[in-house]
Parts: structure tokens; C-alpha cells; sequence
């Protein structure tokens, strides 16, 4: 019986519950939560993501540029641990919209300091990552376009057991 319960252990799915609190006229912003698991070609195990997206609407959060959504998730971060990191500078698998994004602007990828696994030390946020993402949506007047809220997209990925034993082996 122990053999099956240790292979259960490794297998089961861990997602990385992490809810970011943003002000809404109905509560919060998260209107949809999705898991899924990642994979690539080549690599061994998979990783699990969960994924929420809502909508700030300007008058209530104050933002008025995708910079200032983002400075305060960064800050939500911060506090509770997570740095920015330069990963993924050019897109995240794990967060499609990033690909037309800019990184640093309006979108940002986060590990823990302390994460540095594997033999050397050196692979940051092996034991998994935030990305979050921040672009404006529009509202037409008359005379302009103007911005009336910002589409958010936090993403957070957790290796598999499998995926972690296996790049540790890569240092």
C-alpha cells in the first residue's frame, strides 16, 4: 500500500492558491478561474496553473495606466514575499496574452528569493512563479477614446514533483 500512496503523492495535481484582492462595485475583480496543466516537448512532468482574470474598471480602482495596476499588484507582491524577476522577458508559456505585451510595463513574472533549487543554487523559480498582466481596455466618447478599465490576469505555475526531480539534474 505504500508504494501506491507514494506514487499517488508524486502524481497529484498542486496548484499555487494565490488571490490578490481588487476592489470591484461587486466585491472583487475575478470573474473566471481556470486550471489546466502545462507541458513541452522534451520535457519531463507538467505545470499546474491557475489562472484568474476579471476586469478593474477605472472608477473604482483609481488606475489610469495599465502602470499603475501593475505597481500595485508588485506591491501586493512585495509584501507578501515575491520579487520581480526577469524571466519570460519575451512571453510566457504559461500566459498566452503575454506574447503581446510588454514586459515590464504590462506584464510582470515573479518567483520567491529564497527559490533557488537544484545542485548549483542557480535555477530561480524552479519550484514555481506569478505572472501578471495588466492592459487597458477602452471606452469611447465622442471626441476620444479613453481608457475605462484594465482586463488583469494573474497566473500562478507550480511545477509537477516529476518536473522538479528532473531539473535538478540539469545544473
Amino acid at each position: 500500500m505504500l508504494p501506491l500512496t507514494a506514487v499517488w503523492w508524486c502524481s497529484a495535481a498542486s496548484y499555487h492558491e494565490l488571490y490578490i484582492p481588487i476592489p470591484s462595485s461587486h466585491g472583487d475583480i475575478w470573474s473566471h478561474t481556470e486550471r489546466s496543466t502545462l507541458s513541452r516537448t522534451g520535457d519531463s512532468g507538467v505545470e499546474y496553473l491557475l489562472r484568474r482574470d476579471g476586469t478593474a474598471y477605472t472608477d473604482v480602482v483609481g488606475w489610469q495606466t495599465a502602470g499603475d495596476g501593475l505597481n500595485y499588484i508588485d506591491r501586493w507582491l512585495v509584501e507578501r514575499g515575491w520579487e520581480r524577476t526577469e524571466m519570460y522577458t519575451e512571453g510566457d508559456p504559461a500566459l498566452a496574452e503575454s506574447q503581446f505585451l510588454k514586459f515590464g510595463e504590462t506584464y510582470a513574472v515573479y518567483t520567491d528569493p529564497e527559490d533557488r533549487s537544484g545542485f548549483n543554487g542557480n535555477a530561480r523559480g524552479v519550484l514555481g512563479r506569478v505572472t501578471v498582466a495588466v492592459w487597458p481596455i477602452g471606452g469611447s466618447s465622442e471626441s476620444e477614446c479613453q481608457v475605462s478599465g484594465f482586463n488583469v490576469v494573474v497566473v500562478t505555475v507550480r511545477p509537477s514533483w516529476w518536473r522538479v526531480m528532473s531539473h535538478a539534474f540539469e545544473d
